[in-house]
């Protein structure tokens, strides 16, 4: 067994140590793991750092704390996610959450309706209306439209709307919406993590791009901003919502305290956090009463927002979105209206330099 110490670690610990144990190089400290082909920090096959020597046979890659197991064949690195005691890979953690979706697509298009619940008519509508700025006549692609709630509202708004996810059921759900509607929207059933498929839409098309409450349900988002720079014209912007990666990810414990302070008992909500830099996907719940969890993808905000800069955007807007009141027909008596210092999605607005 060989154990060296790895100064300036790309993923920034501090101190990290690593251990090489036949062929199966760890990361305990810092709950990270090690490539041996190039000595790197993987996240979902997102790899950087210095080269060091390749063994000649297949080797593989473990860390247990982060449940990621990463094969070597031939001269590729494949990374696969440890669900349980289930291997799994991207793509299959993809075709997994496509079957969750559809069997609980119907659940979602009542949930949401014609113009979306709650949350959504709070919080995610109003801060991406806000941030897209839209111009009637524009071209607008809708990536994860869902139910076309969000899309529905653009097309009243006077632009041209294309939309596409990648649930057959949940596409079929909005185009009969919008047809009752007569929401005139071209629907189109696409993965928003193939790249190729996303590109065939047509190079330079759209004035804007809006993908709400979306990225946390992709397993892999590189695709998606690296077909963005590619579909909006020069001067278009990318505007997204998603579950706030500091406050709101991968289930947050949420805690109600009483304090007596002289005679007076005043409540007091907050959130509690486990981790925030390395977390691996889980299965949660999105809504009281849905029939099955789906997996959600944490990421911090230099992964998320790293990931559109490497695709050659800025980011030139921001926005934190907080309930300012109470939801009086709440079905939860712990939900996120009573925590108002708290955030709950993070909206921005993104251009190409």
């Amino acid at each position: 067994m060989a154990v060296g110490r790895v100064k300036n670690s790309p993923h920034g610990c501090r101190i990290c140590d690593w251990t090489k144990y036949d062929a199966f190089p760890l990361c305990p400290l810092s709950n990270s793991v090690y490539s041996v082909a190039k000595m790197s920090h993987l996240r979902l096959g997102r790899a950087s750092g210095g080269d060091v020597t390749i063994p000649d046979k297949p080797y593989k890659i473990e860390c247990p704390r982060l449940s990621l197991t990463i094969l070597r064949r031939s001269d590729s690195i494949l990374p696969r996610l440890l669900i349980g005691e289930s291997a799994l890979d991207i793509k299959q953690l993809n075709e997994e959450g496509r079957e969750l979706w559809n069997r609980k697509a119907r659940f979602w298009d009542e949930l949401q309706g014609d113009s979306g619940n709650v949350f959504h008519r709070r919080l995610v509508e109003p801060s991406v209306l806000q941030l897209l700025e839209l111009r009637a006549g524009e071209s607008v692609l809708d990536a994860g439209c869902g139910n076309g709630a969000l899309t529905r509202r653009l097309a009243r708004a006077g632009a041209v709307v294309t939309a596409f996810d990648f649930s057959a059921v949940m596409i079929e759900l909005a185009r009969e919406r919008s047809r009752a509607a007569g929401d005139n929207v071209d629907y189109q059933l696409i993965d928003a993590t193939d790249e190729a498929a996303m590109l065939q839409l047509g190079e330079r098309r759209f004035d804007a791009i809006t993908c709400s409450m979306t990225l946390m349900d992709i397993p892999a988002v590189d695709p998606l901003f690296a077909a963005a720079s590619q579909l909006l014209k020069p001067a278009g912007r990318f505007v997204f919502s998603t579950m706030h990666p500091a406050f709101n990810s991968n289930n947050p414990i949420f805690l109600h305290e009483k304090e007596d302070r002289d005679g007076v008992v005043s409540d007091y909500f907050s959130v509690k956090l486990r981790a925030y830099l390395d977390m691996p996907p889980v299965k949660g719940s999105g809504a009281p009463g849905e029939p099955t969890p789906h997996y959600y993808y944490h990421r911090s905000l230099s992964e998320l927002l790293g990931a559109a800069f490497a695709a050659g955007f800025v980011l030139d807007a921001l926005l934190e979105p907080a309930f300012e009141a109470e939801v009086k027909d709440s079905a939860t008596s712990l939900d996120w209206s009573r925590f108002r210092q708290f955030p709950p999605i993070l909206s921005g607005r993104l251009r190409l330099s």
